[in-house]
């Protein structure tokens, strides 16, 4: 039987596609779509009483809750990746790559895991009241997981890994191979506002221009042969120019 012309399919292929499309847009913003209808419903008092009563401690508590997993995240992230890039330890390896593994974890699920080990009921506190003979929670303290300081360190516990990485890039880029030199010959800490530390900054930008005009010099001086010309006469071939070989000036032009 005779394929169909491409054509013919192209017709009707569009706009089932693009109908589906648009069907599956529809079904994951009707949820959203729903809400928004909600909330500007008939609700009587509730926006009065969500601005005055829950709205601004919700607000404080989200900003607590982000300095504090800043601090967190920040302080283990960076102190692991230099910890594993600077020392040389048993284990080190293993470790460099054990670190990054809570990325491979959804933060709900290490929520749910941690509640259930070091709740009330959890493993944890069940065995502190079988060793110690307690009876009940009132008997002892226990830190309260269910808590902005249990959700700060939870959350700062999963998402290390990306200031880890990070970190751990750069501080390979400088390695030990200065820094224990520097220190083996007397090198000591320079304070920002010290006079040192502005000659350093001079040096560092004069090393930068010199290497602008190098590499900006070696593009200018760097010949190509071009296959439309074909190669240089040997008197402005930068290479040949000198050898007496190839009939340069100064070998063909005779000395007094």
């Amino acid at each position: 039987m005779d394929r169909w012309p491409a054509r013919f399919h192209l017709r009707w292929q569009a706009p089932a596609f693009g109908a589906m499309a648009v069907a599956a847009g529809l079904a994951a913003i009707a949820p959203l779509a729903s809400l928004i209808v909600l909330a500007f419903g008939e609700t009587g008092d509730l926006w009065t009483h969500l601005a005055r009563y829950v709205i601004p401690a919700a607000l404080a508590q989200t900003a607590l809750l982000l300095a504090g997993v800043a601090v967190v995240t920040i302080i283990i992230g960076s102190s692991t990746a230099w910890l594993v890039t600077t020392f040389a330890f048993p284990g080190r390896d293993a470790l460099s790559w054990l670190l990054p593994l809570p990325l491979a974890i959804p933060t709900y699920i290490v929520a749910y895991v941690y509640v259930d080990i070091l709740d009330a009921l959890g493993p944890v506190q069940s065995a502190l009241r079988a060793v110690f003979g307690w009876h009940s929670a009132a008997d002892y303290w226990f830190p309260n997981v269910r808590s902005l300081t249990g959700a700060i360190l939870l959350f700062g516990f999963v998402l290390y890994p990306y200031v880890y990485l990070a970190a751990r890039a750069m501080f390979q880029t400088q390695g030990p191979l200065f820094t224990e030199p520097a220190r083996m010959l007397g090198a000591r800490k320079v304070a920002p506002d010290s006079e040192e530390s502005k000659w350093i900054e001079r040096a560092r930008e004069g090393g930068e221009r010199i290497r602008d005009i190098v590499a900006r010099m070696n593009r200018i001086t760097q010949v190509q042969e071009t296959p439309q010309i074909g190669a240089l006469p040997p008197i402005l071939d930068l290479k040949k120019s000198n050898d007496p070989a190839t009939g340069s000036v100064e070998a063909r032009t005779p000395r007094p």
